[in-house]
């Protein structure tokens, strides 16, 4: 349909989603509560007992049987440190990506479903796969690396995505997030970054560039058995 918003999320439904859980969780007589920022976990005689919110300014109490913390690799370190059940730091990792862009003169597109084919080579710690862009952040991306001279070539740019298995380390306070890369993860980017420019290389590409480096999936704060 020319619809290019599967990145931002499927107006048509078509696409898989976690919003899906929520639906099923609230058929099945769950009560979402929006508006709502959890400030910490309640403990009573050991146990989890509800959590503190934050409801637009009033601080109210929701108790519960079961408390299922899942605030993401940012969220949820932060609500058990300040709930007196973590650490003040955590290592994670982010799963560290680059856009590696190139134009193509006699393409139309721009519009494709994004990451539909890709390769993973797990030995090696990289990902690649085709990665259509939004034209507001595709113009994004080619200004924050000095590319103006590709800020109107959207329509005629093929991307690939360059993801990597990022190292644990960093860290996640309570009010912020600091993930450098270590030698060994650059050493996979570049590695990634010349497969995927020799890729668009052969599919005719030219005006190769690739973005900076960003967090696609911060995680591994609270992991199994540790703590």
């Amino acid at each position: 349909s020319g619809c290019w918003r599967c990145v931002y999320g499927c107006p048509y439904g078509a696409k898989w989603t976690a919003r899906d859980f929520i639906d099923e969780a609230c058929r099945a007589g769950t009560q979402l509560v929006d508006r709502a920022r959890v400030l910490r976990v309640l403990v009573q005689d050991g146990r989890a007992a509800g959590v503190e919110v934050d409801m637009q300014g009033s601080v109210r109490t929701i108790s519960a049987p079961i408390v299922v913390l899942a605030g993401g690799g940012i969220g949820s370190p932060r609500i058990l440190h300040a709930s007196g059940l973590g650490p003040r730091r955590v290592p994670f990792f982010s799963d560290p990506v680059v856009a590696v862009m190139g134009t193509v003169d006699d393409i139309d597109g721009g519009a494709e479903v994004p990451m539909a084919a890709g390769l993973h080579l797990h030995d090696e710690g990289v990902a690649l796969a085709d990665l259509t862009l939004p034209q507001p952040m595709y113009a994004a991306f080619a200004a924050q690396v000095g590319r103006v001279d590709r800020l109107f070539a959207h329509r005629r740019t093929l991307s690939m995505m360059v993801k990597i298995r990022d190292e644990i380390g960093g860290s996640v306070g309570p009010r912020w997030a600091d993930k450098t890369l270590q030698a060994s993860d650059r050493r996979k980017l570049a590695h990634g970054v010349a497969m995927a420019k020799a890729i668009l290389r052969e599919a005719g590409a030219h005006h190769i560039f690739k973005s900076w480096h960003f967090a696609a999936h911060p995680g591994g704060s609270v992991r199994i058995g540790e703590g």
